[in-house]
């Protein structure tokens, strides 16, 4: 590919990145055109429809978070940002891949389930290495609490950022109860 169709390629899933995460995966395509500064007929060349697109945006998410994992060698930091980055991230495109058509959603979960489940793995142990996580809680316990983050951001703030996230994720990891020695209030 000529060095301008791939600056023309990244500029297409970055704007779409950014789109889709604003006003959602069913936004006009004509609107991710505009955003990346190209035209409908270049998005087209380059994806042959929404559902390509979709694809190709959600593998550059794991390459931001691989990229994260890679970079931040504070392993606290690491956990907390990873996330709250996946858990806006799957608010997004949880329901794209839901979107897909069976095929499609099937070739790409064979394709990038070894790969996710990698990344989670990477978390897990590095979460645990810093004392953060308990012995028993898993590669599918960390999927579980990033659905449930994606879900409360969904619904709660329209898939926005804000505050809910944080609070969640100090409920998740020091529980719901008074710290020992705190008043009550009464």
């Amino acid at each position: 590919m000529r060095a301008d169709a791939q600056n023309h390629r990244r500029r297409l899933i970055a704007a779409a990145a950014k789109v889709m995460r604003e006003r959602g995966h069913t936004v006009a395509l004509q609107e991710v055109a505009d955003s990346a500064g190209l035209g409908r007929g270049t998005l087209y060349r380059h994806f042959s429809d929404r559902e390509a697109l979709i694809i190709v945006v959600i593998e550059h998410e794991l390459d931001a978070a691989d990229e994260l994992i890679a970079s931040c060698s504070d392993d606290r930091a690491m956990f907390f940002t990873f996330l709250d980055s996946r858990s806006a991230s799957a608010a997004v495109f949880i329901p794209a891949l839901l979107s897909l058509d069976s095929e499609r959603l099937h070739g790409f979960f064979v394709r990038m389930r070894p790969r996710y489940d990698r990344l989670l793995s990477i978390v897990v142990e590095r979460a645990r290495r810093a004392g953060l996580l308990r012995p028993d809680y898993t590669t599918s316990d960390l999927s579980l609490t990033i659905e449930l983050l994606s879900v409360a951001r969904e619904r709660c703030e329209g898939g926005g950022g804000g505050q809910l996230p944080a609070r969640l994720v100090d409920f998740l990891m020091h529980g719901i109860g008074l710290p020992e020695g705190a008043e009550t209030g009464r």
